[in-house]
């Protein structure tokens, strides 16, 4: 199953709340208009007000759907460089919704069994990111007893050193793909062992 990501639905809700927030302002600056043809003067500038509310909102949903642009850019890079793994017989699924917020950016699983959570950035990642995919993998190990399932972050725009931090492969983009077959083939540390 390969649903719609997060920041894809983020985006689309950013854009949807943009175009009510346009049609919110053309109305009360008609309703403004029309109470001050009939006088009322009052009406007039509390509508006006309630367009400028409209109008901030607009700018607010822009800028939200602006970062969920740039995040759902770096999900489908990390989507294009898996799908060489799908070609290889690999099985590979994106998007997948999880009981937490938001989603499991993409899970691979190898013909041999061991499975990979792989969460998406952009440009930088925090302690809390790396906790966010160890506790996805770990769900995601609990669902395949006997099978290792690794944690990966991927940073998308960085030149990332391939590396291990707190049980998490931190890798940049065009590496990922040669450290999930070479993680995959156990020619890592055994200090960085599989979550299960």
């Amino acid at each position: 199953m390969n649903a719609m990501s997060w920041p894809a639905r983020q985006e689309l809700k950013g854009r949807i709340d943009q175009v009510i927030a346009v049609a919110l302002a053309v109305l009360a600056a008609w309703v403004a208009a029309f109470a001050l043809r009939l006088g009322f003067a009052t009406a007039a500038v509390i509508a006006l007000l309630f367009a400028g509310g409209a109008l901030r909102g607009f700018t607010r949903a822009g800028r939200r759907a602006a970062r969920a642009r740039i995040g759902r850019l770096s999900e489908r890079a990390v989507r294009r460089e898996l799908a060489q793994l799908a070609r290889e017989g690999w099985r590979v699924v994106h998007s997948l919704r999880w009981r937490r917020r938001g989603d499991i950016d993409h899970v691979t699983i190898a013909p041999s069994g061991t499975g990979f959570v792989i969460e998406t950035k952009t440009r930088t990642y925090t302690q809390a990111h790396l906790e966010r995919t160890r506790e996805a993998a770990a769900a995601l190990a609990a669902h395949r007893p006997g099978s290792a399932v690794h944690a990966v972050l991927c940073v998308r725009h960085a030149d990332v050193a391939t590396h291990w931090e707190h049980g998490v492969l931190v890798v940049g983009l065009h590496r990922l793909v040669p450290a999930l077959r070479a993680l995959e083939r156990r020619s890592y540390s055994d200090a960085a062992p599989a979550i299960a």
